[in-house]
């Protein structure tokens, strides 16, 4: 049940760190177009929600990765200081089953274009400030934003289903872990029904 839950939480972390990446987008774009100071700083602000999460994904990573880390890292990116534990008990605990290692790759290659977006919002702010934005240059940095946007959407998206597949196999377990269990205590109260019928009729034989 803790699996589930955790799982559920990174569900939500996945909701978060997709609406920054999306308000993060909107504003670089209106820096482009409007080259409003306010925006690339809005559009900063909201990458630290991306940056909190990878901090804590590579120190899960690591072969001794400090909980510590990891838990403020989580917490950056804006999850609940109740679910970070968990989340980060899921990772080391599973991180060899394929539906977990398989989002963690997808979240690995999200971090690497949201590495790209910042060092193309970096770019953009040093052209606006050296006043080298044209209305041509405007164009191909928004194309280059509609690519990052489109790429990121699309790991989002794998990302989401992913998570969907690992809490239908956690169920699965849980289902089948509850079925064993009540098989068991069914079969040792049969056992015991039987021994005490046997000591029974040792005690008090039928005459």
């Amino acid at each position: 049940m803790d699996t589930m839950s955790s799982i559920r939480a990174f569900v939500g972390a996945e909701g978060l760190w997709a609406k920054a990446q999306k308000d993060g987008i909107i504003h670089l774009r209106h820096f482009v177009i409007k080259q409003n100071e306010k925006d690339y700083f809005e559009f900063l602000r909201h990458q630290s929600v991306q940056i909190g999460d990878k901090i804590a994904r590579v120190e899960m990573e690591k072969e001794s990765p400090d909980l510590e880390i990891a838990y403020l890292g989580l917490m950056k990116g804006l999850n609940s200081k109740e679910d970070v534990k968990g989340m980060v008990s899921l990772i080391l605990r599973f991180r060899n089953v394929s539906h977990i290692d398989k989002a963690i790759e997808i979240w690995t290659k999200a971090d690497i274009r949201i590495e790209d977006l910042h060092r193309l919002g970096i770019e953009i702010h040093k052209a606006v400030i050296e006043s080298k934005v044209d209305s041509e240059q405007t164009d191909r940095y928004l194309e280059q934003i509609d690519v990052i946007d489109d790429d990121l959407l699309k790991l989002e998206n794998s990302f989401s289903y992913t998570l969907g597949e690992a809490s239908r196999w956690a169920r699965n377990v849980l289902l089948s872990a509850l079925f064993l269990l009540t098989l068991l205590i069914i079969g040792v109260c049969i056992i015991l029904v039987l021994f005490i019928i046997k000591d029974i009729n040792r005690a008090c034989p039928i005459t």
